[in-house]
């Protein structure tokens, strides 16, 4: 019987920080194509295959929300699933249409991106060398994607621009941007990441001044799909609360009372009304 591990048991997807543009380099450091889905883990407990969102377990209860159905109907429709170890956890991304998310081609709509596999046991996420060969040995390679590697070693401020500018492994049009994973021991899970987006997808405009460079469209965009696999009812009030909890993750120079009266002003309202809770309405 797998020992439990306090670690493993309390498992959530990490919270990526943006890439400052300070050179990294090490023997442990990947960098993938950043791909705009809904965060997704497979685990098994107590023998029974579970999937998750970002929020938690997906049951009959909360099949209806965003793209649940759809990632919960796929986790049972792949037989050899059924042999993954109690102690390893499949982590990744679901494509789904709607919801301000990018298209990508069909064959890349509704799948599973791995991006990385976590052991409970040891409360660390495995090597890249070691994932690959973990996931070839369940034999599943065929119902999910691996992203392919676009660099290792290193990454700097104008390497990560070229990365970003090229066009998308999945689509016709340009990248979202790329995730930094560095793997050291020093990591609390081994493991820590960093993104960068194409301007096209970036949540800070700096090309203006003050709060108003994080009330940008994108932004309200990607609390908005955060309030939706929460279960949370999608209105200006809530959006302005997830948007400023987002930030504070990150930015320490405002205050919480800063940011909030920042995102009152009727421009950002008119922002959110007309360009973002319309994607919410309709989906495929």
């Amino acid at each position: 019987m797998r020992m439990k591990n306090n670690m493993g048991e309390n498992f959530k997807f990490m919270h990526v920080r943006e890439y400052s543009g300070a050179e990294r380099a090490h023997g442990g450091l990947f960098v993938y194509e950043k791909i705009d889905g809904g965060n997704c883990s497979v685990r098994k407990e107590d023998g029974i295959l579970i999937p998750y969102s970002r929020s938690g377990k997906l049951t009959q209860k909360n099949l209806s929300n965003f793209y649940f159905l759809n990632f919960f109907n796929w986790t049972y429709s792949v037989p050899n699933l059924q042999n993954l170890p109690e102690s390893k956890i499949l982590c990744g991304e679901w494509t789904h249409y709607g919801f301000g998310h990018i298209c990508y081609n069909p064959e890349y709509m509704d799948r599973f991106f791995l991006l990385g596999v976590f052991d409970r046991d040891i409360g660390r996420y495995l090597h890249p060398n070691e994932a690959e060969g973990f996931v070839d040995s369940l034999d599943v390679g065929k119902d999910l994607v691996r992203l392919p590697t676009l660099c290792t070693g290193n990454i700097t401020q104008e390497k990560a621009d070229e990365l970003v500018g090229n066009k998308s492994s999945f689509y016709e049009g340009p990248r979202e941007g790329i995730v930094i994973h560095k793997y050291h021991p020093k990591f609390k899970t081994g493991l820590r990441m960093e993104k960068y987006f194409n301007p096209e997808f970036r949540e800070i405009d700096n090309s203006k001044k003050g709060i108003e460079r994080y009330t940008t469209r994108r932004r309200l965009i990607k609390v908005a799909q955060n309030l939706k696999a929460h279960g949370k009812r999608l209105d200006f009030e809530n959006v302005i609360g997830a948007a400023t909890d987002d930030i504070l993750r990150d930015i320490k120079e405002y205050k919480r009372e800063e940011l909030i009266s920042g995102f009152q002003k009727p421009q950002v309202e008119d922002l959110f009304r007309q360009k973002v809770f319309p994607l919410f309405q309709n989906r495929r």
